[in-house]
């Protein structure tokens, strides 16, 4: 009969508390990113295969701030559990990180890069997408693959050939693409949101600044709208004339005709469309239509994309407009008493205009004021930790905020270093974050409310699984031998503390 230790039934015992309130918060980060999908994506319409993906893919990277502040507490030993915080035993974070980074992994490498593909095919039929998605990552893969080849040939021609020098050099290009587009979007965002809060406050230069912007969404808008109407001409075109070409196809164009608006009935309309035509090929095949298909999805997301933008620019600016022009009356109504625009504040009599005016031309103002130099001071520590914690550890912000109990022989971060922990790492997660949002370099990807395009939700949620891996990986792989956590020891040198041995 096999019998447990005392010390190890208590200790299991007196974490059932931290293991409550740890599933309590991860419950928690669920539903607030199934939230943010559903502002995002229409969660009653879209497949599962693409909605369970992408809710795994931001989720998971999410649970480092539940993890590693979780692991910072778990040490080895026994140890005043009210000093702890909140602990886990450390076979359950170490299954835990494991899970974690293989699961973001997968999702890394294999499994979002070809459902975006699988997203953006125009085919129809289901193993003709798998197999478009295939290709399409094979042949990134083999560009990548051969120009790495073609780098190692001329490092051996200049330098030899030495395994442990070509080893070191393979991992650390493997690593430095992800760190390096992590560090910069962070190091964006720790500036950028700080001066965006800022330079919102003031009422007056938040309006010249959306009349400024005004022209170009308009005519980003102009141009989305004409392009679709290009392709939707291009359909309509070929339905005049499907019948030379086979059942399958002219079911397919049927298809397209019918989820696109009437055709212009005005005179000289069919002659337009005639001559805006011209590239249609004699014979119409599948790979075309597959072709066209792709670029009408693409158009439409394009044109939706900017819809919403200039909807919610115009939107803005009225409202600002509004503000400034309530300064001689002190009276504020924005003029819109639905429940769709004020929610829950529809119904009540709270915000009177009066009210509302201080509202918006003195507490939100002075409180983006705080909030900006607040944040910026946070990017200042963040900075500083980060340039003196190879030779001054010690005098690390980060790091003395954190651990509140540095000469205990047992856990030497409590519930308040916990929580601060946290909100490093959720401040910096969400500098990184605003910056992929901020950041206009990724061509027709981006984020509608409610009407993002599939192939866009899968990219976006493999950076941020993407700089999830790239944290870890390093640790997982170098590491794994020395430390009871490996996959946390990146996010806890970001933190300012030691990593802890077996």
């Amino acid at each position: 009969m096999i019998t447990s230790h005392p010390s190890t039934m208590a200790s299991a015992s007196s974490s059932v508390g931290s293991n409550i309130f740890a599933i309590l918060s991860l419950l928690t980060i669920s539903l607030l990113v199934l939230l943010l999908l559903r502002h995002y994506v229409p969660l009653r319409s879209t497949p599962a295969y693409l909605l369970v993906p992408v809710f795994l893919a931001l989720a998971l990277p999410c649970s480092i701030i539940l993890l590693v502040p979780i692991d910072l507490a778990s040490t080895v030993g026994d140890s005043d559990a009210q000093s702890r915080g909140i602990w886990l035993p450390e076979k359950v974070v170490l299954v835990t990180w494991r899970i974690t980074y293989w699961l973001t992994f997968c999702l890394t490498w294999f499994i979002l890069p070809l459902l975006g593909e699988y997203c953006d095919s125009g085919y129809r039929d289901g193993k003709k997408r798998i197999l478009y998605s295939l290709r399409s990552n094979a042949r990134y893969q083999i560009i990548v693959l051969g120009s790495g080849v073609a780098g190692l040939v001329y490092f051996i021609l200049q330098n030899g050939f030495h395994v442990a020098s070509i080893k070191g050099l393979v991992m650390a290009l493997a690593y430095a693409w992800g760190l390096v587009l992590a560090i910069g979007l962070m190091g964006h965002g720790l500036v950028a949101l700080p001066r965006r809060l800022f330079k919102n406050a003031s009422v007056s230069e938040r309006l010249r600044r959306l009349q400024a912007q005004a022209p170009k969404t308009k005519d980003k808008l102009d141009e989305a709208a004409e392009a679709l109407e290009k392709l939707e001409n291009t359909v309509w075109q070929l339905k005049q004339r499907k019948h030379g070409t086979g059942r399958d196809l002219q079911e397919w164009i049927d298809e397209l005709a019918d989820t696109m608006a009437v055709p212009d009935a005005r005179p000289g309309a069919a002659a337009a469309i005639r001559a805006t035509n011209t590239s249609i090929p004699p014979v119409v095949t599948e790979r075309y239509l597959a072709e066209l298909t792709r670029k009408l999805k693409r158009a439409r997301h394009k044109k939706a994309r900017f819809v919403d933008e200039w909807s919610t620019l115009c939107q803005q600016a009225q409202d600002t407009q509004t503000i400034l022009d309530s300064a001689s009356s002190r009276q504020l109504d924005f003029g819109r008493s639905t429940a769709h625009h004020q929610g829950i504040l529809a119904h009540t009599t709270l915000l009177t205009p009066t009210l509302r005016y201080h509202l918006h031309t003195s507490l939100i103002p002075y409180t983006r004021i705080l909030f900006s130099a607040l944040l910026a001071l946070a990017s200042i520590m963040v900075v500083f930790s980060e340039l003196v914690k190879s030779f001054a550890p010690s005098v690390s912000i980060i790091g003395m905020t954190v651990v509140h109990h540095p000469n205990a022989e047992g856990s030497k971060v409590g519930f308040a270093g916990q929580f601060i922990a946290a909100a490093w790492l959720l401040y910096m997660d969400t500098c990184a974050l605003y910056a992929i949002s901020d950041v206009k370099v990724w061509g027709n990807r981006a984020l509608v409310r409610r009407q993002t395009y599939g192939e866009s939700a899968t990219w976006y949620s493999l950076q941020v699984s993407h700089h999830h891996t790239h944290e870890s990986r390093m640790a997982c792989f170098l590491a794994g031998r020395v430390w009871s956590s490996p996959c946390a020891l990146a996010p806890r040198i970001l933190l300012g503390v030691a990593p802890r041995e077996r």
